[in-house]
């Protein structure tokens, strides 16, 4: 799940200790639920205006966050290479950028460009296959099962 629909989850049961269970890990982990922390892998990306996913339901959201971020961070808007505005969209959805190619001239990964410039970029995104964990299969579960199998248990 994406950050925004896990703090939706938490607060649905507030009073509850939150645990996550990590069932890729081997040994299968289960811990104590830090919503401050984020995911790990992050939630993949998919294009801006996704409705199931509340983090990036609004891409006009996104876009005042990001600036707010900036402009707390008293970094000019026009200052940042595409990975360092991916970096801050990050930080303020949760979720993982697309991969920066095309963002930034051939051979110029580190040349700075607008906000404007990268967010129109980030428009047209599209969502990226993650080939680690698409084609990745866990020992003993059928071909094509989801390596996930739960983000959040509730307990009483």
């Amino acid at each position: 799940m994406d950050p925004a629909s896990n703090q939706k989850l938490l607060r649905y049961f507030q009073g509850r200790r939150v645990w996550l269970v990590e069932p890729d890990s081997r040994p299968p982990r289960l811990s104590p639920y830090d919503p401050s922390m984020l995911p790990n892998p992050l939630f993949a990306f998919v294009r801006l205006g996704t409705e199931a996913i509340d983090a990036l339901r609004s891409p006009e959201q996104i876009k005042r966050n990001i600036l707010r971020k900036v402009a707390n961070e008293h970094i000019p808007p026009d200052r940042l290479n595409c990975d360092e505005w991916n970096c801050m969209f990050i930080q303020v959805t949760g979720i993982d950028a697309p991969d920066p190619t095309g963002c930034f001239p051939a051979g110029n990964r580190a040349q700075l460009v607008g906000f404007d410039q990268w967010f129109d970029w980030l428009l047209k995104q599209k969502c990226r296959p993650r080939q680690s964990f698409a084609r990745r299969q866990i020992p003993g579960r059928r071909r094509g099962g989801n390596t996930f199998v739960l983000r959040l248990l509730t307990s009483l």
